[in-house]
């Protein structure tokens, strides 16, 4: 009998890791379907939009002052691009903070 329980368990146990496994791989493929940006503090319409134009509707006027000048006609997605795969390190603090000042809710008007 506990030679039955034992296989019943482990038939359990791999039955819920399954579960979890496919979960978390559903989890995962979500994420690289829905991209980050939507997922922050910007609404829809933004993300095809260029930073300059996403400050001019939706953010304070006073990030100007703090964001780098080279990001004003990217898209977020070229700037999220440029955070996560450029190997200067400059390049990769200054993206990093226009993200910020884009997506932080306390920059919005």
């Amino acid at each position: 009998m506990d030679r039955i329980l034992n296989l019943e368990t482990k038939i359990l146990v791999f039955g819920v890791g399954l579960l979890l496994i496919l979960a978390f791989g559903f989890i995962a493929s979500l994420e690289t379907v829905i991209p980050t940006i939507i997922v922050s503090n910007v609404s829809l319409d933004e993300v095809d939009q260029v930073a300059d134009v996403i400050i001019s509707k939706s953010r304070k006027g006073s990030i100007r002052a703090e964001f780098p000048s080279e990001f004003y006609n990217k898209t977020l997605e070229e700037i999220e691009s440029i955070a996560r795969n450029s190997k200067d390190g400059e390049q990769v603090r200054k993206a990093r903070k226009a993200l910020k000042l884009l997506k932080d809710g306390r920059f919005k008007k």
